[in-house]
Protein backbone atom coordinates (compact mmCIF):
# COMPACT_ATOMS: atom_id res chain seq x y z
CA UNK A 1 0.00 0.00 0.00
CA UNK A 2 1.68 3.04 -1.19
CA UNK A 3 1.67 5.99 2.00
CA UNK A 4 -0.03 9.28 2.23
CA UNK A 5 2.06 11.99 0.87
CA UNK A 6 2.75 14.96 3.14
CA UNK A 7 5.10 17.16 0.67
CA UNK A 8 8.60 18.34 2.40
CA UNK A 9 10.41 21.76 1.72
CA UNK A 10 11.80 20.50 -1.46
CA UNK A 11 8.12 19.61 -3.36
CA UNK A 12 6.18 22.36 -1.09
CA UNK A 13 5.38 25.58 -2.50
CA UNK A 14 4.90 28.03 -5.41
CA UNK A 15 5.67 26.52 -8.99
CA UNK A 16 5.61 28.07 -12.46
CA UNK A 17 5.67 27.07 -15.96
CA UNK A 18 4.13 27.17 -19.69
CA UNK A 19 2.72 24.76 -21.90
CA UNK A 20 4.34 24.97 -25.20
CA UNK A 21 3.30 21.77 -27.31
CA UNK A 22 1.22 18.69 -27.24
CA UNK A 23 3.47 15.74 -28.66
CA UNK A 24 4.85 16.94 -31.30
CA UNK A 25 2.14 19.96 -32.14
CA UNK A 26 3.41 23.36 -30.86
CA UNK A 27 1.12 25.92 -29.62
CA UNK A 28 0.71 29.17 -30.98
CA UNK A 29 0.00 30.72 -28.14
CA UNK A 30 1.63 29.09 -24.77
CA UNK A 31 -0.12 28.57 -22.06
CA UNK A 32 1.36 29.83 -18.30
CA UNK A 33 0.65 27.03 -15.27
CA UNK A 34 1.08 28.68 -11.89
CA UNK A 35 0.79 25.72 -9.12
CA UNK A 36 0.91 25.74 -5.77
CA UNK A 37 1.61 22.87 -3.53
CA UNK A 38 0.70 23.26 0.10
CA UNK A 39 2.07 21.06 3.02
CA UNK A 40 -1.40 19.03 3.44
CA UNK A 41 -0.98 17.36 -0.06
CA UNK A 42 -3.72 19.53 -1.85
CA UNK A 43 -2.78 21.75 -4.68
CA UNK A 44 -4.01 25.36 -5.54
CA UNK A 45 -3.49 27.45 -9.13
CA UNK A 46 -4.43 28.07 -12.53
CA UNK A 47 -3.67 26.66 -15.82
CA UNK A 48 -3.99 29.58 -18.08
CA UNK A 49 -7.50 30.96 -17.49
CA UNK A 50 -8.95 27.55 -15.45
CA UNK A 51 -8.28 27.63 -11.79
CA UNK A 52 -7.90 24.20 -10.56
CA UNK A 53 -10.87 23.04 -8.33
CA UNK A 54 -9.58 19.55 -6.47
CA UNK A 55 -6.38 18.67 -6.65
CA UNK A 56 -3.97 16.56 -5.00
CA UNK A 57 -0.56 15.57 -4.94
CA UNK A 58 0.12 12.08 -4.19
CA UNK A 59 3.06 9.13 -4.69
CA UNK A 60 2.44 7.82 -7.81
CA UNK A 61 4.26 4.14 -6.94
CA UNK A 62 4.51 2.15 -4.62
CA UNK A 63 7.83 0.76 -3.30
CA UNK A 64 7.63 -2.36 -5.57
CA UNK A 65 7.11 0.21 -8.15
CA UNK A 66 10.16 2.02 -7.18
CA UNK A 67 12.31 -1.00 -6.95
CA UNK A 68 11.05 -1.71 -10.86
CA UNK A 69 11.81 1.76 -11.77
CA UNK A 70 8.08 1.87 -12.97
CA UNK A 71 5.47 4.96 -12.93
CA UNK A 72 6.45 8.41 -11.87
CA UNK A 73 6.84 8.83 -8.04
CA UNK A 74 4.68 11.78 -7.66
CA UNK A 75 1.24 11.92 -9.69
CA UNK A 76 -1.33 15.06 -9.48
CA UNK A 77 -4.58 14.26 -10.14
CA UNK A 78 -7.97 16.84 -9.77
CA UNK A 79 -10.15 18.85 -11.97
CA UNK A 80 -10.37 22.61 -13.23
CA UNK A 81 -13.43 25.37 -12.79
CA UNK A 82 -14.21 24.69 -16.39
CA UNK A 83 -12.62 23.08 -19.22
CA UNK A 84 -9.36 23.75 -20.48
CA UNK A 85 -8.49 23.64 -24.32
CA UNK A 86 -4.76 23.57 -25.46
CA UNK A 87 -5.44 22.56 -28.69
CA UNK A 88 -8.60 21.28 -31.00
CA UNK A 89 -8.33 17.94 -29.76
CA UNK A 90 -7.05 18.36 -26.46
CA UNK A 91 -9.52 19.96 -23.70
CA UNK A 92 -10.77 18.52 -20.14
CA UNK A 93 -11.96 19.55 -17.20
CA UNK A 94 -10.30 16.74 -15.17
CA UNK A 95 -6.20 15.71 -15.29
CA UNK A 96 -3.96 13.77 -14.24
CA UNK A 97 0.03 14.62 -14.32
CA UNK A 98 2.63 11.90 -13.32
CA UNK A 99 6.33 14.03 -12.64
CA UNK A 100 9.54 13.59 -10.74
CA UNK A 101 12.28 15.97 -9.21
CA UNK A 102 15.20 16.67 -11.35
CA UNK A 103 17.61 19.39 -9.79
CA UNK A 104 15.34 21.09 -8.46
CA UNK A 105 12.68 21.24 -11.60
CA UNK A 106 9.42 19.53 -11.30
CA UNK A 107 9.49 17.28 -14.90
CA UNK A 108 6.31 15.55 -16.05
CA UNK A 109 3.11 15.30 -18.34
CA UNK A 110 -0.06 16.68 -17.94
CA UNK A 111 -3.08 14.44 -19.39
CA UNK A 112 -6.25 16.22 -20.85
CA UNK A 113 -8.35 13.11 -22.46
CA UNK A 114 -5.88 10.81 -22.35
CA UNK A 115 -3.26 12.79 -23.92
CA UNK A 116 0.02 14.17 -22.98
CA UNK A 117 1.35 17.59 -22.63
CA UNK A 118 4.79 18.11 -22.06
CA UNK A 119 5.14 20.25 -18.38
CA UNK A 120 8.02 21.45 -16.99
CA UNK A 121 7.88 23.66 -13.49
CA UNK A 122 10.51 25.50 -11.53
CA UNK A 123 9.77 27.40 -8.28
CA UNK A 124 8.91 31.00 -8.26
Amino acid sequence: MTPTLHPDAELAGAWQGTLVRVSAEPFTNPIAVALFIHPDGTVTGAVGDDTLAAARITYGRSWFGKLLHVNAPYIRKGRFLSVVRVSEDVWDDRFTAPFEIRGGVLEGVLFLRGRPVRLTLIRY
